[in-house]
């Protein structure tokens, strides 16, 4: 290594990186919790020390320069082992201590992961637990969280996971909706009932279809994409919408809507970063979720 060559400031460095993954100042900026005068500082200041342009001003935006793409391609790689670095230092962590960060979907992490945390915290005191709610997938590879609870099976090597029991969701609605509405006795008759749903509404109307149901745009009243928020007017009795079984039976002002004939199989996966198990903290965090989400009925 030429440690004459190698003499430049790596935050300045991972600054002009966020602003090439993210486009802009704004954007960078919020990504790495610094001000934009800071981070313009820092680009312009590396642009000073290596003697070339990395960026440029069009109209209202920026553009990263050809020779500024060129040298993003070796930040990268250092961005990489520094985030291979920490995530083998974490791993070397022995203590049954410190904080572990769990990513889930919101129904997991309102109505399922407060009991699991809680047990975890009594047998483990030391451990602290960050819950990060996200309709997301948390990037587990650069730390936005230690583990993940998905309903997919990931595919990157760096990733290890174990697969939870299957379950099902249903369509439920409040007793007070079905009363109002009801009888349902044929599926069809669900067809001129308000539906709640998701503003993204394509893959959840075709899996509806799937299933027998024939509606359209026009049948949802009630639009989130919030889960929690669809389940409120569920249980308010604005409509009904889809929920996992382990949040909808525990409810018992509402009831499912032909349970043999509406339902969707949920697959659920407990992920870690490959080298974040030789952690004993979040080994000792990701078998006790794989083992309570067994549990569950």
């Amino acid at each position: 290594m030429d440690w004459n060559k190698s003499n430049f400031d790596w935050n300045k460095a991972k600054s002009f990186l966020a602003l090439v993954e993210k486009g802009s100042f704004v954007e960078a900026s919020k990504l790495l919790k610094i001000n934009q005068t800071t981070l313009s500082r820092q680009v312009s200041s590396l642009e000073d020390e290596l003697g070339v342009a990395l960026v440029q001003k069009i109209g209202k935006g920026i553009e990263i320069t050809p020779i500024g793409l060129d040298l993003s391609e070796h930040i990268k790689i250092m961005g990489d082992a520094a985030t291979s670095f920490a995530l083998e230092a974490s791993g070397k962590n022995s203590l049954l201590e410190g904080n572990v960060a769990i990513s889930a979907t919101e129904p997991t992490a309102i109505y399922i992961l407060p009991t699991i945390v809680k047990e975890i915290q009594k047998l483990q005191p030391k451990i602290k637990i960050e819950i990060i709610s996200t309709d997301s997938s948390s990037d587990l590879r650069k730390r936005e969280a230690d583990i993940a609870i998905r309903n997919f099976q990931p595919k990157h090597p760096d990733l290890i996971c174990k697969k939870l029991r299957n379950s099902f969701a249903y369509f439920y609605a409040s007793k007070d909706f079905i009363e109002a509405n009801g009888p349902f006795e044929v599926v069809k008759d669900l067809e001129n009932v308000s539906i709640i749903g998701f503003p993204d509404q394509e893959a959840f109307l075709k899996g509806m279809n799937s299933l027998g149901l024939s509606v359209k745009h026009e049948n949802f009243n009630f639009l989130s994409k919030s889960l929690v928020v669809n389940w409120g007017l569920v249980k308010a009795g604005a409509g009904f919408c889809v929920m996992t079984e382990f949040v909808g039976d525990k409810e018992k002002d509402v009831e499912k809507l032909f349970p043999d004939k509406l339902n969707f199989l949920v697959e659920t996966w407990v992920v870690s970063h490959r080298d974040l198990k030789n952690s004993r903290k979040i080994r000792f965090v990701y078998d006790y979720i794989a083992d309570y989400f067994n549990t569950l009925e």
